[in-house]
């Protein structure tokens, strides 16, 4: 019962964050756009709306930038702007600290879904009781979540909507979340079984 209403809970959750997502960074209407500018048979001639003078975000608290900081001090993304000296040195501590926790974040990420996809897996396979795989399922997830929690890294597309400073901060409460969940979920399978 636990894992079909995860299912469910998962299987509603990540299509409308996928959808909210796409919708503010305007995936949607790319294609359209490209052939209402290259193709006048097809597409219907709409007025182009003129785009005001672009502004750049800081990277760090999300104000309006003044200065960018070099692409080769990046870690394989575009351009980074900041708006101050000190969201300089933030950017460039957050820089320095994917580069060199990045493989142990998606080590540990990967690593605890891998090992309960085999642990759940080997329990499967030898018919044990289906309730260690929910306490796998489970340490899997507290896993997850203290990751989170330690190393808050966030995808560049949520770091240009939001900027690091928030998203650091939805990266530690997903993190809480997962582990509350996770403790929440032992203690009352504990108690119900």
């Amino acid at each position: 019962m636990n894992g079909d209403l995860f299912s469910i809970i998962f299987a509603i959750i990540v299509p409308m964050t996928v959808f909210y997502l796409a919708s503010k960074t305007n995936s949607f209407g790319r294609y359209d756009k490209y052939n209402q500018q290259h193709d006048k048979t097809i597409a219907p001639n709409y007025p182009i709306k003129k785009r005001s003078t672009f502004v750049p975000k800081c990277d760090y608290c999300h104000k309006n930038a003044i200065e960018k900081i070099p692409t080769e001090n990046n870690i394989g993304l575009e351009a980074r702007y900041y708006c101050s000296d000190n969201c300089n040195e933030e950017i460039t501590d957050y820089i320095n600290a994917a580069k060199k926790n990045g493989k142990l974040f998606i080590g540990l990420t990967l690593g605890s879904v891998l090992i309960m996809v085999i642990a759940n897996g080997m329990v499967i396979a030898l018919n044990l009781d289906p309730h260690y795989m929910s306490i796998i399922t489970l340490f899997a997830l507290i896993v997850i979540g203290i990751t989170l929690i330690k190393l808050p890294f966030c995808t560049p597309l949520t770091i240009q909507l939001v900027g690091i400073k928030k998203s650091k901060i939805v990266a530690r409460i997903l993190g809480l979340i997962a582990v509350m969940g996770g403790l929440i979920g032992l203690i009352i399978g504990n108690f119900n079984y």
